[in-house]
């Protein structure tokens, strides 16, 4: 009985022989989190987003538990994830300018999981994205422009009753554009970059501005005038508009 108290295994034992994580939520967080990280930096096009149900605990519920979309459970992942970080606050809706940039970030992200594996381990330093390469483009500079344009627009949306889509400015669409037309069907800066949108934009964003954008720059509707562009110019345009939305529309 001697040896059976002292050698019996203990749950500290365990949990180290399970990398020391504290509960089977981390455990699922960890795993769905790495695959997004994956997901988000592979420039596979038409990414099967259909595989993000392996990334999930998919057990069968008792009785009375709550029955949990995916996306619902990426959202209170990442709230655990950057629950000890103050400078970065999830929302309920999980949106993506506030983790974006750090999932395109490998090490950034590796770091987190296994802060989330490890919670004595140190934080890793705030990231400071200002003299990097277009490659992690996006949340800052999309989310000042989507307040301004929100500010500057808010009685007009007010008195509508519905928020139009985010939008960037005519002069920057699309000669001054600062999207990349090869990012296009491969990333998401850039394929909400060609309809116009932040990358706090919703899948009705996503509609609303790709049947405005087809109706104006559609070959048989174009309008030299006001697009600036001539019939072979606006059918490229066109075509890149089709594959930004049938890219997000996949991935939202």
């Amino acid at each position: 009985m001697t040896q059976v108290k002292d050698d019996h295994i203990k749950r500290e034992d365990t949990l180290k022989m399970f990398y020391n994580i504290p509960n089977i939520r981390t455990t699922i967080a960890v795993r769905q989190l790495s695959f997004i990280g994956k997901a988000v930096r592979n420039d596979t096009p038409n990414l099967p987003t259909r595989l993000m149900i392996t990334a999930c605990c998919n057990h069968k519920r008792s009785s009375g538990r709550p029955q949990l979309h995916n996306k619902d459970t990426l959202v209170s992942n990442l709230q655990l994830m950057f629950e000890r970080i103050e400078y970065v606050n999830i929302d309920a809706t999980g949106r993506l300018q506030d983790w974006i940039k750090y999932a395109q970030d490998a090490s950034v992200w590796k770091e987190l999981i296994q802060c989330m594996l490890d919670p004595q381990r140190e934080l890793p330093a705030r990231p400071n994205w200002g003299s990097r390469d277009s490659s992690n483009r996006g949340a800052n500079s999309q989310s000042n422009s989507s307040s301004q344009r929100r500010e500057q627009s808010g009685p007009r949306q007010e008195r509508a009753g519905r928020r139009p889509p985010p939008r960037a400015s005519r002069e920057e669409e699309p000669t001054r554009r600062q999207w990349d037309p090869e990012g296009v069907g491969r990333n998401l800066f850039d394929s909400f970059g060609v309809l116009g949108l932040g990358l706090d934009a919703t899948e009705m964003d996503v509609k609303t501005a790709y049947r405005m954008l087809a109706l104006q720059y559609h070959p048989d509707k174009n309008d030299p005038e006001r697009t600036g562009m001539t019939r072979d110019q606006a059918t490229a345009h066109f075509q890149l508009l089709n594959t930004a939305n049938s890219y997000l529309r996949s991935v939202l």
